[in-house]
């Protein structure tokens, strides 16, 4: 008998023992346990396979028997699964394309392709996926929807997972979000607190999803940190756009930074107000700096004060809500030198601006310059026209190819910073759950684009994708 038929049916039998087991001491045994990811190599005869090209598949395992299963002809690997984080109004504008003409309309929206997300899966209930104007599914289309039956349709045509939660569906937002800026339908009315108005619309409309609920990620701004190396699959960059929702923090000797926050108030005062660097609150706390609610809480200095944190720690919406319920103001956050000039435009709990790490170092500076550091925030809402726009993301993954340097990494730029799109709550959910989401920044994805480029190639692989994608980008 075939040694890898037998190879698999051992690990079979390893497996339901464990199962067994584990029923009896389901408390003791669940701690040692960690989902792997194995490989193995194909039997001759095939019992069973994930797809035709990867022969693996996801298991619950202890150390033990990964040893036992590494001894067995056919063994390849056994991966522990990772947790990886994640990392996709105006973009189309910002590309050069026009709805009614050119390029854009000469590739008919992507009409006929079907774009296949691997993410976090999808919210199949937002209206960036409703099916208006959209034709049925392709005749080749095999797919399956893994949701009930109302929730895809002709634009949402396939829905599958490959996690333990048993469902398509988006609990991350990360997925949902990458769908909708390829393939999201036109939304009139789209903003942000009123903030990046406009229709939402993403790069081929008239395209079909199919999503398969797994990961992704980036890992910049070190060097061969790009995880999708290989020279025949095409890798995007993230980059800004040109549009900023400004939020100007005026310091008291008349020094202006500008910065970003998605959360705009009205109301709120232009009179300078008292300045504090939370790293100042107490030399001995280590946590004091990126303003965890445990270091805040523990002084009244910050009361009516605009406080001054770290990046870092904890997560950023987080860090406001320390700051207000400490009895701060507002909050001026500065980037690490890891992030240098990648400003997050936040939907902040509190008025905010976040600045660049130069800009930090100087509102530092200036506070240890004076008995008495006063300051402000100036809002001015969406501004389009930032001429250094685009510039890489400081979370894009860098390259070479690691394998190879003399390939260069990622092979094309897209948005991915600060872009408006789909998310499975809305933003007044959110913040009266006091949740933090990541602010929208997610790479733009233009490998997808390819579904709207087809009628200017005739190429059948990746890797002839690549040069019309990147003299049109």
């Amino acid at each position: 008998m075939d040694s890898n038929f037998m190879f698999i049916l051992s690990l079979i039998c390893i497996l339901n023992f464990h199962f067994l087991e584990t029923f009896a001491n389901e408390t003791q045994e669940e701690s040692k346990l960690e989902t792997y990811i194995v490989h193995v190599e194909a039997p001759e005869t095939q019992i069973f396979t994930q797809s035709e090209d990867l022969k693996s598949f996801a298991a619950r395992l202890s150390p033990d028997e990964v040893k036992e299963m590494e001894k067995k002809p056919g063994f390849v690997s056994a991966l522990p699964e990772k947790v990886l984080p994640l990392h996709t109004t105006h973009s189309p504008n910002f590309l050069g394309l026009n709805q009614n003409m050119g390029f854009w309309r000469d590739s008919n929206y992507g009409k006929g392709v079907i774009i296949g997300v691997l993410d976090t899966g999808i919210f199949p209930d937002h209206p960036s996926f409703n099916d208006e104007g959209m034709p049925p599914p392709p005749a080749k289309w095999k797919g399956k929807c893994e949701f009930n039956v109302t929730s895809c349709n002709n634009k949402l045509i396939g829905a599958r997972f490959f996690q333990r939660d048993n469902t398509p569906l988006d609990e991350d937002g990360h997925g949902t979000h990458t769908a909708s800026t390829a393939a999201g339908n036109f939304v009139k009315g789209a903003n942000l607190f009123g903030n990046a108005n406009g229709t939402a619309v993403g790069m081929a409309p008239l395209a079909h999803l199919a999503i398969y609920k797994l990961f992704s990620r980036k890992l910049g701004p070190y060097n061969f940190s790009v995880a999708h190396e290989a020279p025949w699959i095409l890798t995007v960059g993230a980059s800004t756009i040109d549009r900023m929702i400004r939020a100007t923090a005026v310091l008291g000797n008349n020094e202006l930074f500008e910065g970003e926050s998605a959360f705009q108030p009205m109301d709120f005062s232009s009179a300078f107000l008292p300045l504090v660097y939370a790293g100042m609150l107490n030399s001995s706390d280590l946590y004091a700096q990126y303003c965890f609610p445990e270091s805040l809480n523990k002084t009244d200095v910050i009361r009516g004060k605009i406080v001054v944190c770290e990046s870092g720690g904890i997560e950023r919406i987080a860090k406001g809500q320390a700051v207000k319920d400490a009895g701060g103001t507002a909050m001026i956050l500065v980037n690490s030198e890891r992030y240098g000039n990648t400003i997050a435009a936040e939907a902040h709990v509190l008025p905010a601006t976040q600045l660049s790490y130069a800009d930090g170092l100087k509102v530092k500076a200036y506070i240890n310059s004076t008995l008495n550091p006063v300051a402000k925030i100036l809002f001015k809402g969406t501004l389009i026209g930032d001429d250094r726009a685009p510039v890489v993301a400081a979370f894009s993954s860098r390259g070479p190819n690691f394998a190879s340097p003399g390939i260069l990494k990622p092979d094309i730029l897209g948005p991915g910073l600060n872009i408006l799109a789909a998310w499975p709550v809305s933003w007044k959910t959110i913040l009266k759950q006091n949740l933090h989401l990541t602010s929208y920044q997610v790479p733009q994805c233009l490998v997808l684009i390819s579904a709207g480029l087809r009628l200017c190639s005739k190429a059948r692989t990746p890797t002839g994708l690549q040069l019309p994608l990147s003299r049109q980008s």
